[in-house]
């Protein structure tokens, strides 16, 4: 009996492994590591990047919509346009009296909330590059400061795509090294087509 079972379990293990490796590559491919877009991406997108904090919002009706302009406060010019001081952008959602609107994925600006954002320049004003995605918190956590994306706030561990595969790991609400991201960013601004 055992000599019949040879060729044929030899015969499934062929047939069954590449299947196997198949089911193992698409589970670990759909795993939530990531949130938001790659850091690549948003690099290449944005006209500037900048860490500002937000000075004053004002929401108002266009089109149907509650819109906020906020004046941020730019403390540094990480890529793109040099120039400093002050600049505004423009983003769906806000608060007129007690009605406000919130938009899924949409920008969060915490009044005095330190944030690296990727821009696009719209002539007067500027907006975030894919929203929510485009913005990262810079915290303090034992005694450096941190990024964290707004994406990733809510949603268990901390990873930005673009800065995974450097092998670096950081545990939940730690946040990444300013520096390290910085550094990122840099590098990746010097390879923009």
């Amino acid at each position: 009996m055992a000599h019949c079972w040879k060729g044929t379990s030899e015969k499934r293990f062929r047939f069954y492994y590449p299947v196997l490796v198949m089911i193992i590559a698409s589970w670990i491919f759909t795993l939530p590591r990531t949130y938001g877009e790659s850091l690549a991406t948003l690099t290449e997108g944005a006209d500037r990047v900048v860490m500002a904090i937000p000075v004053q919002k004002v929401s108002f009706w266009q089109g149907g919509l509650i819109k906020t302009r906020a004046l941020l406060k730019v403390e540094r010019v990480i890529a793109g346009a040099s120039t400093g001081g002050e600049i505004s952008i423009l983003y769906d959602g806000g608060a007129i009296g007690p009605i406000g609107l919130k938009v899924s994925h949409g920008v969060t600006l915490p009044a005095g909330q330190k944030s690296v954002l990727f821009l696009v320049d719209d002539g007067d004003h500027y907006s975030v590059f894919h929203d929510a995605a485009g913005i990262f918190f810079v915290r303090s956590f034992s005694g450096k400061e941190v990024v964290i994306s707004q994406d990733s706030l809510n949603q268990p561990g901390v990873s930005i795509k673009g800065l995974r595969h450097e092998g670096d790991v950081w545990r939940e609400g730690e946040g990444i090294p300013l520096s390290t991201f910085l550094s990122r960013i840099h590098s990746l601004w010097g390879k923009r087509p």
